[in-house]
């Protein structure tokens, strides 16, 4: 049985956990990621800085 998994948020944080649970479950996991693009909008921020409303 193939579980699905959703995760919220691809910064780094997202992509490492999406990335160990593949490593730790393989075949036995379906993974998907949801970023918000308006995130990754601001170009003027430093990596990792909070965004700004």
């Amino acid at each position: 049985m193939v579980h699905p998994v959703l995760i919220v948020g691809g910064d780094a944080s997202g992509w490492m956990s999406a990335s160990y649970l593949k490593a730790a479950f393989g075949d036995k996991v379906d993974i998907h990621s949801v970023e918000s693009k308006r995130l990754h909008a601001r170009q003027d921020r430093a990596p990792g800085s909070a965004p700004t409303p």
